[in-house]
């Protein structure tokens, strides 16, 4: 079995400065700003990072640019993180966004006497460097219906609780631009690199990837580098709702009953071991609810595999190559079978 070892999702946004010291090398700055439907559809809500700072606050990391294959990454360390309200937002945040009605505020300071820290200190003291991006896990979220500046509807994901991994100082924003307390020109004149959900094709384009189409199938574009599976589709018979980016391309891909009083089936990756889609039957499920199903039953579900994956292996006591067809219309509580999972993985391993 696969394990995971850090967040499925990034988040981004401009550097808003609070306050520098440059002799220590300590940044005060912003690494969330609530309230904001972001370029990827998103809108974090004031709370939603209290629990993570509360149990993880000490083991947060700052990084280059997400990156984990070194300890040379680390570019410095976390003094303090907290949610703070509106009124503590920076004036000229206020002014672009009266919508944000909070953020996270970082105390940030970075490893000078490392040509790593140094070098991106540097970067955001001369104000080279504008932006900051959070790696994260979306552990409690619903979707509602907003309306965009341009007086259009979008549907928006609402992250209520996030676990936090890490921080790193980055190089374009997924939030929505706005002037920060320093100057930073040329931000307009940005590409976006671009991938077809349709047919995979990708492009550079001076546009918004959500703006164009695919020059190759006419289907929707989003930012190839945008974390998350996919868009939702209404089919014949099923409301598929995807649940893993990975390539597949060439993999067995099986389908198995998730419930089959309730309609809700599963594509299963076995040589990845992973989730592909969830197909939800059309008669009895909408998009919203299939979503919103997914969000709140993804990782039980996911438990559960784990856990009927090691019960076979302990009974069988042999190599087994594809999980047998077995429903999971029963499967017990996320919880539970994460520390069912763990003890038979702890006991397989000794």
């Amino acid at each position: 079995m696969k394990q995971k070892s850090g967040p499925s999702e990034h988040k981004t946004l401009p550097f808003y400065e609070i306050k520098v010291d440059a002799d220590q090398g300590i940044v005060e700055h912003l690494i969330a700003v609530h309230g904001i439907l972001d370029l990827g559809g998103d809108i974090s809500h004031p709370g939603s990072f209290a629990k993570t700072i509360t149990e993880r606050g000490q083991r947060i990391k700052v990084l280059d640019r997400h990156m984990t294959d070194s300890v040379l990454r680390v570019v410095g360390k976390s003094l303090s993180l907290q949610e703070v309200g509106r009124d503590e937002l920076p004036p000229a945040l206020l002014d672009t966004h009266p919508e944000a009605t909070g953020g996270v505020k970082a105390t940030t300071q970075f490893l000078l006497d490392t040509p790593e820290g140094l070098g991106v200190f540097n970067r955001i003291k001369a104000g080279a460097v504008d932006e900051f991006s959070y790696g994260y896990d979306a552990v409690k979220v619903d979707y509602t219906t907003v309306d965009t500046k341009d007086g259009e509807s979008t549907e928006a994901r609402n992250l209520r609780e996030v676990k936090l991994y890490e921080y790193s100082p980055v190089v374009f924003a997924m939030q929505p631009t706005a002037q920060t307390l320093s100057a930073k020109d040329g931000e307009d004149a940005k590409d976006y690199a671009c991938e077809c959900l349709e047919c995979g094709h990708k492009l550079t384009s001076e546009e918004h990837c959500r703006d164009i189409k695919c020059p190759e199938c006419g289907g929707e574009m989003r930012r190839a580098e945008r974390p998350g599976p996919g868009k939702v589709e209404v089919t014949e018979n099923y409301v598929r709702v995807p649940a893993d980016s990975g390539d597949h391309e060439g993999h067995r891909i099986r389908t198995i009953d998730i419930s089959t009083e309730k309609g809700i089936k599963a594509l299963y990756c076995g040589e990845c071991e992973v989730i592909v889609t969830y197909l939800f039957d059309k008669d009895k499920w909408d998009v919203a609810k299939a979503k919103q199903w997914v969000a709140d039953h993804n990782k039980s579900v996911v438990h559960a595999l784990e856990y009927k994956w090691l019960a076979v292996l302990e009974e069988e006591e042999q190599e087994v190559e594809e999980l047998p067809e077995i429903p999971l219309e029963e499967f017990l509580e996320a919880d539970a079978l994460e520390q069912q999972a763990l003890e038979m993985r702890a006991k397989s391993l000794s």
